[in-house]
């Protein structure tokens, strides 16, 4: 059976639901919502209570967990499908598997603990770590943890982390988390109303909102970066760049307080509101791109819905899956599996193919996670090696690079045989002439890197499974032996292992040789790529050796140029400044022929870290 990951470089970007995008005023104030078919977890406060709100145009709604005396605030669905409930008033974090009528687990309980007390605003980041705020009165804000994913799937309860001090987040009273497409932390500040980023491996944090917000709670960042607050007092949300900064626009306005928010895969942005009392006046509201009163559309009022109390005030949304119709396969054929307009994939079979029984397939797109996607861009030319990898557990979740971590998509290639019965594995091998697989997705903006496959197929090269890359489009395409054979791997995060030197970066300089550059290098990994678009200049190397000074680092290596010379290059980069253009990032290489190349200048935007061990 044949896998492979998409990782995208932020939220992951339309790829689900799309049947509600091209509408225009659908489910307007005087019409009806538009189905979107979504599923949302609500926790209602007061109430006790979990329900699942499904997205149908009637707002159906069914409690999946009450617990008498439990308090849910806000709430977060992690990689695994379980639903993570953040109680305040009892000092716990719970969780819940909603297709189940289990009794809850207790992730973590102060009791008499040293630990924090009012947990709030959960979020995962691509390592599947689940962090956390702290409230205040009648808790204590204690800054932000976090909880491994080791721990998670260990014995519970466990010992929470901090990561961020009440100091450091220069707090009394947090609320909402969130992690942007470059796993930075963002963390609310609802005394100082704030909103502050903290950069792996989260040693302190820089407030980038202070202005425009009124009593803020939720955050939520969309599929281009951009940042969304909802605001208590303002009654409405806030539209910030992916920096912060000042306002852009009042993206919604409501009668009640807005708490928490979450965009969908579609960059449907679903809000909480509430009166912050009881019996509550809850209701949940959808926001179609672009935003205003126009495309905010009420999902459900859970009035007259038979709860025990409609004081709401967190939410979540699950995993999202897309199957493709069935679709005749044969030997010397081409057949696209389409994903309505956004992702489609080609699968082109050699005449001299083995299909192993095969005349049907489908391919499914699993949403893994619904956090973070953060990606490694896919060079033009040039290694990117990897170290390690086991096969993925059918639907479940991807295996990264060690060290790295990460969510992903995970499009799976299913067969069937001439009366549409499945065939597990699915079992086709080309003995001569590789399978190509060519996968074309669309977002709705467009994305600096937008996604890579590797796939293994036996060998440590991605260029052994993957042969062409065009970001502008974009689409990627490769070769495989077999749809049975492939190990999964996802280079999605550039995440240092224990006491491990930091060096990272990933985006754009304004170069003195006048041209815009692009740059993405990684430690962990080794990779190191440059290009300047206008100009052709372009280089994709391994990072062979770094030299760390302070907030300085200097790297060389070997690499080679988009037409294959091998060059030898050294850059120098200064990072860590929280003012974007304070970090610099200069190249130079010579060529095995003698011809040269250098530029340097300050960012235009992206970052660079530099931490020693």
């Amino acid at each position: 059976m044949f896998k492979r990951i998409f990782a995208f470089f932020a939220l992951v970007s339309a790829l689900f639901g799309a049947q509600c995008w091209a509408q225009t005023n659908c489910g307007g104030i005087d019409q009806p919502p538009c189905a979107t078919g979504e599923t949302v977890y609500v926790s209602s406060f007061s109430g006790h209570q979990i329900v699942k709100v499904v997205d149908d145009g009637n707002g159906t709604v069914t409690a999946v967990n009450t617990a008498s005396g439990e308090y849910p605030e806000d709430i977060v669905v992690g990689p695994d499908g379980k639903i993570y409930i953040c109680d305040s008033d009892n000092n716990d974090i719970r969780r819940i598997d909603p297709s189940t009528s289990a009794a809850a687990e207790i992730v973590y309980a102060k009791g008499d603990s040293a630990g924090p007390s009012g947990p709030e605003g959960p979020s995962f980041n691509t390592l599947g770590d689940l962090y956390f705020n702290t409230r205040g009165s009648p808790a204590t804000h204690t800054g932000v943890w976090k909880i491994t994913s080791a721990q998670l799937k260990g014995t519970l309860p466990v010992s929470p982390t901090q990561v961020l001090t009440a100091a450091q987040t220069g707090s009394t009273f947090g609320e909402g988390t969130t992690f942007d497409a470059h796993d930075n932390l963002l963390v609310v500040d609802a005394t100082g109303d704030r909103v502050l980023r903290s950069s792996p491996p989260y040693t302190s944090a820089t407030a980038i909102i202070t202005s425009g917000l009124n009593g803020p709670i939720g955050v939520a960042v969309s599929s281009v970066g951009d940042i969304f607050v909802a605001n208590d007092f303002g009654r409405d949300i806030v539209h910030y760049g992916p920096n912060g900064g000042s306002q852009i626009e009042v993206y919604a306005s409501f009668t009640d307080p807005a708490f928490y928010l979450q965009f969908d895969a579609s960059d449907r942005l679903y809000v909480v509101t509430s009166v912050d009392s009881d019996p509550g006046t809850g209701k949940l509201w959808r926001v179609d791109p672009p935003g205003g009163s126009a495309n905010t559309h009420l999902v459900v009022d859970f009035a007259g819905k038979g709860l025990n109390n409609i004081h709401m005030i967190g939410l979540g949304l699950p995993a999202t899956t897309f199957t493709t119709p069935q679709q005749a396969i044969a030997p010397g054929m081409t057949t696209t599996f389409k994903d309505g307009t956004i992702m489609d994939q080609a699968v082109r079979l050699p005449v001299d193919v083995n299909t192993g029984g095969a005349f049907f397939m489908t391919v499914s797109f699993m949403q893994v996670a619904p956090a973070v996607f953060n990606s490694t861009r896919l060079p033009a030319t040039g290694m990117n090696t990897w170290s390690g990898g086991t096969p993925v557990p059918a639907g479940t979740t991807c295996t990264p690079i060690a060290g790295t971590g990460g969510n992903c998509v995970v499009a799976e290639n299913l067969c069937f045989d001439a009366i549409r019965r499945p065939i597990v594995p699915c079992n086709i091998t080309a003995p001569t002439t590789l399978i190509q697989l060519t996968s074309h997705y669309k977002t709705q903006s467009p994305q600096p890197n937008p996604a890579l496959i590797i796939a293994s197929d036996g060998q440590n090269n991605w260029r052994n499974i993957t042969n062409s890359f065009n970001p502008s489009d974009p689409i990627i395409g490769g070769g495989t032996k077999g749809i049975n054979s492939d190990e999964v791997i996802a280079n999605i995060t550039c995440t240092p292992k224990p006491n491990e030197e930091d060096v990272e970066g990933d985006g754009d300089e304004q170069g003195n040789d006048g041209h815009k550059g692009h740059f993405r290098f990684c430690k962990q990994s080794g990779d190191m790529d440059f290009d300047e678009p206008d100009s052709g200049k372009a280089m994709s190397g391994h990072m062979d050796a770094v030299t760390i000074s302070g907030n300085q680092a200097i790297i060389t290596g070997m690499g080679t140029l988009r037409d294959g010379t091998p060059v030898q290059y050294t850059a120098v980069v200064l990072g860590n400044a929280p003012v974007i253009g304070a970090n610099l990032f200069a190249i130079s290489w010579i060529t095995v022929t003698g011809s040269s190349f250098h530029t340097s200048g300050a960012l235009l935007d992206g970052y660079i870290v530099v931490l020693p061990q």
